[in-house]
């Protein structure tokens, strides 16, 4: 066990530091879909960002995963156990759900009827930033501890999105300033060839 807990802390660790390198945002989703892959036995996993009204996969990890499943668009209206998930903000097991949505869902990720999905809401600093799923094809339940290493790696994958979006962000303001800065320099040297002079 000891040997497990050392290994899942050096995993952390390395996702960790990885996360705040903005130009990294999609290897950090990747490797620590990888890592959770280690931790937490599961067919698919899939990390999805919520862009509008709807979740936009944007990696998926494990043996039923298929490229096409990357870019899939999850339209929330249509999908109102998943906006319930996001709108809880905790993380939620579903274990052979019959609802239509989990359906649709699992139709379009090609899963199995029985199956246990554990679904993680992506947060930062109050803000739904996506959700983190993983799906077992087999008739085994997530447990408590599976829901809490789970929710660590949400959190890694959060403070990756966050920074990148920051960064996103600050250009754009700088970019801004620029431009006021440039259109500044313009005025003044207009005014000064028309002999006005600010003071």
């Amino acid at each position: 066990m000891n040997h497990e807990l050392h290994r899942l802390a050096t995993s952390l660790r390395d996702v960790t530091g990885a996360a705040i390198q903005i130009d990294k945002v999609g290897e950090t989703i990747q490797r620590t879909l990888a890592a959770l892959a280690e931790a937490i036995p599961h067919e698919l996993s899939t990390m999805s960002e919520l862009v509008g009204g709807a979740l936009l996969v944007r990696a998926v990890h494990g043996r039923s995963a298929q490229d096409r499943f990357q870019g899939l668009r999850l339209p929330l209206d249509e999908l109102p156990g998943l906006r319930s998930v996001l709108d809880g903000g905790r993380p939620t097991i579903w274990d052979d759900e019959d609802a239509d949505d989990d359906r649709l869902y699992r139709r379009l990720f090609e899963l199995p009827d029985e199956r246990s999905a554990l679904l993680i809401p992506i947060v930062i600093a109050g803000e739904r930033l996506g959700l983190l799923t993983l799906d077992r094809a087999r008739d085994e339940r997530f447990e408590a501890h599976h829901v809490d290493i789970g929710a660590v790696h949400a959190q890694i994958i959060g403070l990756a999105l966050a920074a990148a979006s920051n960064a996103n962000r600050i250009e754009e303001l700088q970019a801004q300033l620029e431009e006021q800065k440039r259109y500044l320099t313009d005025e003044v040297a207009s005014d000064a060839g028309r002999g006005l002079v600010l003071e």
